[in-house]
């Protein structure tokens, strides 16, 4: 990995800041920060401050490559910060490291119907992913959802647009929001219609077989 690819600057910053990872949804979600301890206070100080005290409403993310990248940081009091600092004696000296991050992405919201799954590029498979959106979604739905419904239920979700990927660099994210009374008849009218029924079909009674050699 080109490590200069990986980084963009942080233009509100006093002194070099840089990102290497964001997930964003109508507001920052999550952001991986990079610089001087005193540079790094003194933005989030700028984030949380009226614009008028001369506050900040969002960073502006410079690639070396492409276009600026506007964050929205309205939400600023929603986001929890995680800290660490690198070794004194580094080629760089010592570098701040801040994780900041809304705590929708920690935990299902269910009144409102809402989560989220982070996936790093080279973390999950497809099927593994899916799996995890799944969870999620047995988590936030009232009604029982049988594992042996994933696949069709999932596909259905997704045709009606409760599931969607979210702008997110070096991750990606999924969103999933159910309308809950939409989604309570959509289960219905697939229940209805035999797409899913509470028995499991013979080809899903039948065990998988594996090969003994080979």
């Amino acid at each position: 990995m080109n490590i200069k690819r990986a980084l963009m600057s942080v233009g509100e910053a006093s002194s070099p800041v840089f990102c290497d990872g964001y997930i964003r949804d109508d507001s920052l979600l999550f952001a991986s920060l990079w610089g001087n301890e005193a540079a790094l206070l003194e933005l989030f100080a700028r984030l949380t401050i009226p614009a008028h005290q001369e506050g900040l409403s969002g960073i502006t993310l410079t690639p070396r490559v492409g276009k600026k990248i506007v964050l929205n940081t309205s939400k600023m009091s929603n986001l929890k910060k995680v800290t660490s600092k690198t070794p004194g004696d580094t080629i760089l000296g010592s570098l701040c490291h801040v994780w900041i991050y809304d705590e929708a992405l920690e935990k299902p919201n269910h009144r409102q119907g809402e989560a989220y799954v982070i996936n790093y590029l080279d973390g999950y498979s497809e099927n593994q992913l899916d799996d995890q959106v799944w969870s999620q979604l047995q988590a936030l739905s009232v009604i029982p959802l049988l594992d042996h419904w994933q696949k069709p239920v999932m596909a259905a979700v997704r045709q009606v647009g409760f599931i969607e990927p979210v702008d997110a660099f070096r991750l990606s994210a999924v969103k999933i929001q159910l309308e809950l009374d939409e989604f309570e008849a959509l289960i219905s009218s697939l229940l209805k219609s035999g797409v899913i029924s509470e028995n499991l079909s013979p080809v899903q009674l039948q065990p998988k077989q594996t090969a003994l050699f080979g």
